[in-house]
């Protein structure tokens, strides 16, 4: 007889949070039963992802808290979208201060990817960075 072992508490989040997007609501036995895990370790599952925010506990059930509706990946990006206009002006406000001639280090991280497309038509500069956008985006730039 094979025994099947219950799923980590990041894979039962995972299962858990995604059943509710699908379903709204889910009970306690419905959960046990989606996870493989003992109705106490189900509970305590429970207990840390109402601290977490990511759902609201009812006697017996539990539902998506307002705050996890989304996946992750469509949380970031939104977030992303958000400050990427707030990164685009960090990006042309530095790229006031390069003048020909000078030698700059470009860092990582998408604001610098952005002030690469500001400082393409500055002649004359050297640039320095670990940065492989930044690379691709000034190697066309004499």
């Amino acid at each position: 007889m094979v025994k099947l072992r219950a799923p980590a508490y990041a894979e039962r989040e995972t299962a858990v949070l995604d059943y509710l997007r699908k379903h709204g609501v889910a009970t306690t036995d419905e959960v046990c039963d989606l996870v493989r895990a003992s109705p106490a370790t189900v509970r305590r599952d429970f207990t840390a992802m109402s601290q977490k925010g990511l759902i609201i506990r009812s006697r017996g059930c539990i539902q998506l808290a307002a705050s996890a509706q989304q996946s992750p990946v469509s949380q970031s990006l939104t977030i992303s979208n958000a400050k990427d206009e707030e990164k685009s002006k960090i990006a042309k406000l530095a790229s006031s201060f390069v003048k020909e001639g000078d030698c700059i280090f470009v860092g990582a991280g998408k604001t610098c990817n952005l002030f690469s497309n500001y400082i393409k038509d500055i002649g004359h500069l050297t640039v320095v960075t670990t940065n492989i956008t930044v690379v691709l985006e000034l190697a066309s730039c004499p």
